[in-house]
């Protein structure tokens, strides 16, 4: 079985995570590059994908590699190949998403989250945004004072607050790719943050990649693409949320 940090496929480098997913996880991405991919995606008539579909984990690097290709030119060659990062950082340029480009993948998608949180505030009524304050710990705070950065604040900080900020973004994207959540380690108040936060966030990405659906079928698979990596990469990391879920 050709996974990805067994494969030693430079195609992939940068994805090896999608190996720790399981499979309602990368139901999703497979979702994003097929329903947005249209005519240029590949992986339908892939070998693996027609023999494991939807195990999805027995064909990780194939995914890997569809999703990549998607930010390289029909014809590069192996020399001029863009990795994730690159891939990943071109989603940044285009999304204005200030960022270096020696730091760390996990730093740069966390640059892109925090542009996705400050959209998603800018959607938001003043309804959304007492719910959203309520649901960091901001409750007193009226409205007019406050500012996306006490969302991005919150996701800074790691712990709790920041874990329910990116399973509702994940959960908001694989609703609008498959139609249902996923199945996440949940509590009580994670399940109200879900209820609370949803709308808001769900309908600022939805605003976000349907902006690129006109640009061609590269940024209608790489933008949602990274914003789900990303946020699924956030998710996995924060071991301290899973604590508290769990004590």
């Amino acid at each position: 079985m050709d996974r990805i940090r067994d494969s030693g496929s430079p195609y992939t480098v940068g994805l090896e995570f999608l190996d720790d997913m399981k499979n309602d996880e990368l139901e999703v991405l497979v979702r994003i590059i097929i329903d947005k991919g249209d005519f240029s995606e590949e992986l339908t008539d892939d070998a693996d994908y027609q023999k494991y579909h939807p195990d999805h984990q027995k064909y990780t690097q194939r995914i890997a590699y569809e999703f990549v290709a998607f930010g390289n030119d029909t014809f590069r060659i192996f020399s001029d190949w863009k990795y994730y990062k690159d891939v990943l950082c071109d989603v940044c340029d285009q999304m204005n998403v200030p960022f270096n480009r020696s730091r760390s993948i996990e730093h740069i998608e966390h640059n892109l989250l925090e542009v996705v949180l400050e959209k998603a505030w800018e959607e938001m009524g003043d309804d959304d945004k007492r719910a959203m304050l309520k649901s960091i710990g901001k409750d007193n705070m009226p409205v007019s004072q406050a500012t996306s950065a006490l969302l991005i604040g919150a996701f800074r900080a790691g712990g709790f607050a920041s874990y329910q900020i990116m399973v509702t973004m994940v959960n908001a994207i694989a609703k609008a790719f498959v139609g249902r959540g996923l199945t996440l380690a949940m509590n009580a108040s994670l399940t109200r943050a879900l209820g609370i936060l949803s709308g808001p966030i769900g309908w600022a990405l939805t605003a976000l990649w349907t902006a690129w659906d006109l640009a061609g079928p590269a940024y209608r698979v790489t933008v949602p693409g990274c914003i789900y990596i990303a946020a699924m990469r956030a998710v996995y990391q924060n071991e301290e949320a899973k604590n508290f879920i769990f004590r």
